[in-house]
C-alpha cells in the first residue's frame, strides 16, 4: 500500500493501475479506500508494508493513524507483519520544525514502530 498526501487532488501516477496505491485526496474518499484495502488484505497472507510518501505533518499524521488502526506492534491479529514507513526526499522528517520538535516526533514514531 502506498499513500500519497500532496495537493488538493492527486494526478494519476503514470503506469499505475495497481489497487495498492491509495491517494488521500479527495480526503472524503480516504476512509472508503482504506477499508477497501483492508478487505483485499484479508484475502492475502503476505506481510503488509504501508509506505506513506511525505515526511511533513500530514504524512506523519497519516502514518500514525495507519499504525494505530492496524495495531501498535509490527504484527497484526492474524500474525502477519505490518510495517509502516515514511518516505521523503528530505534527510529529516518534519523539516520546518525545531530540532526538539523533530526529535520528539521521531521518538514517538520509533516507539510505535514507524520507520
Amino acid at each position: 500500500v502506498c499513500s500519497l498526501d500532496i495537493g488538493s487532488t492527486i494526478r494519476p501516477i503514470p503506469g499505475d493501475d495497481d489497487a495498492n496505491v491509495i491517494p488521500t485526496r479527495p480526503i472524503s474518499n480516504l476512509i472508503d479506500r482504506i477499508q477497501d484495502a483492508e478487505i483485499e488484505e484479508t484475502n492475502d497472507k503476505e506481510d503488509i508494508h504501508v509506505a506513506v510518501v511525505g515526511g511533513g505533518a500530514a504524512g506523519i499524521e497519516l502514518a500514525m493513524g495507519i499504525r494505530g488502526r492496524w495495531g501498535q506492534s509490527d504484527t497484526n491479529t492474524d500474525d502477519r507483519r505490518v510495517r509502516v514507513t515514511i518516505l521523503d526526499s528530505n534527510n529529516v522528517l518534519f523539516p520546518h520544525e525545531s530540532i526538539s520538535n523533530r526529535n520528539a516526533v521521531e521518538k514517538v514514531l520509533k516507539d510505535r514502530g514507524v520507520t
